[in-house]
């Protein structure tokens, strides 16, 4: 009876055994998956940064509103829209974001 119940808390002892081996590899898992995520949760941050530093690269105290009427007019004749400076403008920026935000999506 002895050698049974010795037999049975050595089973016993071994599956306990093996649910906390499965618990600290799970554990190890979910440490890894965390880690992952910080570091890419990191690295959507440092785009974020990078944008705001475009957003804050031209300030008005250096580059003032320019008259855009006036702007329009001389540019005009010379051949050239203001249209077409705003554009190439607004793709020069949103190119520059897009390659950001790229980058941080790979």
């Amino acid at each position: 009876m002895a050698d049974k119940a010795v037999m049975l808390a050595c089973e016993h002892a071994m599956l306990i055994g093996t649910e906390i081996a499965e618990a600290v590899n799970n554990a190890d898992v979910r440490l890894d998956a965390c880690t992952k995520l910080a570091e890419r949760v990191d690295d959507l941050q440092q785009a974020l940064h990078k944008i705001a530093q475009w957003a804050e690269a031209y300030p008005l105290t250096v580059f003032p509103e320019p008259d855009l009427a006036k702007a329009r007019v001389l540019l005009e004749t010379g051949g050239i829209t203001l249209d077409s400076v705003s554009a190439h403008c607004m793709r020069h920026v949103v190119e520059g974001v897009g390659k950001i935000a790229r980058a941080a999506l790979r």
